[in-house]
């Protein structure tokens, strides 16, 4: 899991729903024609704010459209979404998104210069997050799933160190 589009992907195979795949498929038809673009990702937005609309179901629009955003390398705007959809997720303590979402966050925010120290954070949390869910019996894993976990906590900590080491950094434990 090295980059967002990886991060992304194992979120979407996590927990498919036709309603988001609808949301990225309109994202993904309007991609080349900038005012259609972002004439879409404001009305996905709008739309996702309704009154019956779940904490959930937010966090999961913010993170579509984020994903998209990001695919056009506007990465401030994309971070942002991204760190509401992380508070979303985690007013619902819902771990797996909280810890894709702070990887995919960390992707981001190596394309952004000057807060690479901000990128080892959320990965650092991302695999924290990770390693709990797997270690704490309130989590109801299947062994299939704990399978994809461990590949990709072995991943995570992979692209983590070569990442600090490509870029001259150093993690700094407190």
């Amino acid at each position: 899991m090295k980059d967002i589009h990886d991060a992304y992907e194992f979120l979407v195979r996590a927990a498919p729903r036709p309603g988001i795949q609808q949301i990225s498929g309109q994202l993904e038809d309007n991609f080349k024609n900038d005012v259609e673009f972002w004439h879409t990702v404001r009305w996905i937005l709008k739309m996702s704010n309704h009154p019956g609309s779940t904490s959930n179901q937010q966090g999961e629009t913010l993170t579509h459209c984020a994903y998209w955003i990001a695919k056009k390398s506007n990465y401030n705007k994309a971070e942002s979404l991204l760190r509401e959809a992380r508070l979303k997720f985690a007013s619902m303590a819902d771990l797996h998104n909280v810890a894709v979402v702070a990887w995919m966050r960390g992707s981001l925010l190596w394309q952004i210069p000057d807060v690479h120290d901000k990128a080892i954070g959320e990965w650092i949390s991302s695999i924290d997050l990770f390693e709990r869910i797997l270690t704490e019996g309130s989590f109801r894993i299947f062994a299939e799933q704990a399978k994809e976990y461990h590949k990709h906590l072995l991943e995570m900590n992979v692209a983590l160190a070569q990442a600090v080491k490509d870029n001259g950094l150093c993690l700094k434990w407190d």
